[in-house]
């Protein structure tokens, strides 16, 4: 379907952000194709960076947007800032960390809600990204930093408009039949 569609190119500019910034810092980022990693449930990861994980393994990256507004989580996330986002992030890493960590390689969610908020583990991982580009580019990092965060936010708010927008033309076509 249409709505599902818009979904998909938002989760994937947002990818192709974190993995432009990557290659700033003359990091390998390798996209799809992965499908071996994980033989179980055929579950392939979104982005695969290599060195990043700790003691410079590689890392691959999952990313997904949580909407707090979600039948499932706004009585919760009325009251505990991030809920949704959290509760996803932690779903991900006990269906795929420990599958990712038998094959050699560290797992982290890469999640946004759908107002701009980021995970906690993609910030620490956004700032390594963001020094990274800034040493290998010669740029202050802080410039570095805010260029990315801004590319990033800007691409989640895009494609955000792009999906209302469906729902509204949705909604009005529902209304007029």
């Amino acid at each position: 379907n249409e709505f599902k569609g818009f979904q998909l190119l938002r989760h994937n500019a947002i990818q192709n952000d974190v993995k432009h910034m990557a290659q700033h810092g003359n990091i390998k980022a390798m996209d799809t194709g992965l499908s071996g990693l994980i033989e179980v449930d055929g579950r392939q990861g979104d982005l695969l960076l290599s060195g990043c994980g700790r003691h410079n393994k590689d890392l691959m990256l999952d990313f997904f947007i949580s909407h707090p507004c979600n039948n499932s989580y706004i009585l919760q996330a009325s009251s505990v800032e991030s809920y949704a986002l959290s509760l996803v992030e932690d779903r991900k890493i006990t269906k795929y960390a420990a599958a990712y960590r038998r094959v050699g390689i560290d797992f982290i969610p890469v999640g946004f809600e759908i107002f701009g908020a980021k995970s906690e583990v993609f910030s620490k991982l956004f700032k390594k990204l963001a020094e990274a580009a800034s040493d290998v580019n010669g740029i202050p990092y802080s410039v570095m930093f805010s260029y990315w965060q801004r590319r990033m936010s800007t691409t989640l708010q895009r494609y955000n408009a792009k999906v209302f927008n469906l729902a509204q033309l949705k909604i009005s076509k529902a209304g007029g039949s």
